[in-house]
């Protein structure tokens, strides 16, 4: 029938990669014979956000949750317990892909990703394109030449870290994910200072081990800030101290 609407379904060969309630989703929007456009809309989210979170891509809000338990008839308590967690991103496929769509997307990347980048670079310097700070839609066009899919990707612009920046940038990975901010901080500026001491090491009488200890400033963007999050959560500086001592290798 040309009027029926079609439903995007979870796909069998990868539910042992998804979280468990991606299959409770996916089952109750079925049910309720909803495209994501619906349920995107019931939940203040664009299609892609939205469909996201059913993959375990992204990371839930409270409200996401409660619109959600609502529209499908999910008890709320039993999607809170599953989806107020950490996304584990990344894994919901294989690479290279073998999904004909997804494949497609894939091989774009492959021919035009230097392309990208040579523009990308020429119009905003040395750097990347942000996959936090970051958003994306799916349009469908249609002209005198056919129908097209007209995919979004709107990331903000990162410079890229000097040598000495970069040596801190997996220290500041690990902070993002104590403080529990990665999904709608990023880092715009920060200050870094490092002493070393020489203290002698135990057990060893003629021994000398380094302590390095390093006190960071950071200064966060939170432009996706809500007020439903966190309210401890430090908004403008967070100052972190920490201290890292070698092992001593006989």
């Amino acid at each position: 029938m040309s009027g029926e609407r079609r439903l995007a379904a979870l796909d069998a060969s990868i539910v042992d990669r998804l979280p468990a309630y991606s299959q409770v989703l996916f089952d109750a929007k079925t049910a309720k014979k909803l495209t994501f456009t619906d349920i995107a809309v019931h939940i203040g989210r664009n299609e892609v956000a939205c469909a996201a979170l059913f993959y375990g891509q992204a990371q839930a809000t409270a409200e996401d949750v409660s619109k959600l338990s609502a529209l499908l008839d999910v008890p709320c308590d039993v999607l809170s317990a599953q989806m107020m967690g950490f996304p584990d991103r990344g894994r919901s496929g294989p690479m290279p892909p073998v999904e004909p769509l997804i494949y497609r997307l894939y091989e774009i990347i492959q021919n035009y990703g230097y392309s990208f980048k040579a523009v990308l670079n020429e119009k905003f310097g040395d750097g990347i394109m942000s996959g936090i700070n970051f958003t994306t839609k799916v349009e469908k066009e249609v002209d005198e030449n056919g129908t097209f899919a007209v995919i979004t990707l709107r990331g903000r612009c990162r410079a890229q870290a000097s040598h000495v920046k970069m040596g801190t940038e997996l220290f500041y990975g690990i902070l993002y994910r104590s403080l529990n901010i990665s999904d709608y901080a990023e880092i715009i500026h920060y200050d870094v200072s490092v002493d070393v001491h020489y203290t002698p090491a135990y057990g060893h009488s003629r021994a000398i081990l380094p302590s390095i200890v390093c006190d960071v400033s950071i200064i966060l963007s939170m432009p996706n800030f809500q007020p439903d999050m966190d309210p401890a959560l430090p908004l403008e500086r967070v100052h972190y101290g920490a201290s890292v001592i070698p092992r001593l290798v006989p």
